[in-house]
């Protein structure tokens, strides 16, 4: 583990937050969700396995929307504009 020189309080709701440049670097946006792990005596963050609310299908880059993640092939599926036609 590599210590990146940066600490964080714990709010009197027991959150913290985490710092942009961490944040920036593993690509943690809005509405991602993480596991929270205990390992002896350290906390582990992990990027939760998404399943696309639409095909089920994983991706490593799902797109969230209200906290639903939602695959790109999906997203492609919406633009189409011959798939629109099948649902009128």
């Amino acid at each position: 583990m590599r210590n990146t020189g940066m600490s964080r309080a714990i709010d009197p709701l027991g959150r913290i937050v985490l710092p942009k440049e961490i944040r920036d670097s593993l690509n943690l946006n809005t509405g991602v969700r993480l596991d929270i792990g205990v390992s002896n005596d350290k906390i582990i963050l992990s990027r939760s396995e998404a399943f696309c609310a639409c095909c089920g299908g994983t991706h490593d880059h799902m797109l969230y929307h209200a906290g639903v993640a939602i695959c790109p092939d999906c997203i492609g599926k919406f633009a189409e504009p011959e798939e629109a036609e099948n649902y009128e």
